[in-house]
């Protein structure tokens, strides 16, 4: 989506779409997250909601397969015609 920032669109609809953004490593990747909402927000339409995408994550490697983060994001967002 961004220059700097990937997300994947998922699902392109007349009124409504959906991005996916992996966050793992969470940590390393929450800013750029809140750079994106940012972005959407600012170049498409207004972020309606945030889904995670809870799971194994690369960390999982060291704390076992019980442990589980968050994966990725769905991010929903309403078009803004005047935007496109």
């Amino acid at each position: 989506m961004g220059s700097t920032i990937t997300a994947k669109v998922v699902y392109d609809g007349e009124a409504v779409s959906v991005a996916y953004y992996e966050l793992d490593p969470f940590d390393e990747k929450i800013a750029e997250l809140g750079a994106l909402l940012d972005e959407i927000e600012c170049r498409y339409g207004r972020v309606i909601a945030v889904v995670p995408n809870i799971g194994l994550t690369s960390t999982s490697i060291f704390f076992g397969t019980s442990f589980q983060g968050v994966k990725g994001a769905a991010i929903i967002f309403r078009k803004e015609k005047e935007k496109l």
